[in-house]
């Protein structure tokens, strides 16, 4: 992501532009703080999820894993027969 500066209603780069660029090439501008605020954002999202996971009860997960493999067979069973293969 090239990084630049607003002044005077033009951005400037403040970095050199990518080689395979070329003059009238559509951009998308965005603001930096907001991006930083997003992924801020997603960092806390993802730490929460991980402390919610990390009282999980380990039987729980394997009933999950499980059903999941159980679902995974049946669904492979299922396309195996509209197939025509079984």
């Amino acid at each position: 992501m090239v990084k630049g500066v607003l002044r005077c209603g033009e951005i400037i780069p403040i970095e050199p532009l990518p080689m395979e660029w070329n003059d009238g090439q559509p951009l998308q501008i965005e603001n930096a703080e907001e991006v930083a605020d997003s992924v801020e954002r997603i960092d806390r999202d993802f730490a929460e999820l991980n402390s919610l996971c990390a009282t999980n009860d380990p039987a729980d997960e394997e009933i999950v894993e499980r059903a999941l493999e159980e679902a995974d067979r049946r669904a492979k069973e299922f396309v195996r027969r509209q197939m025509g293969l079984t």
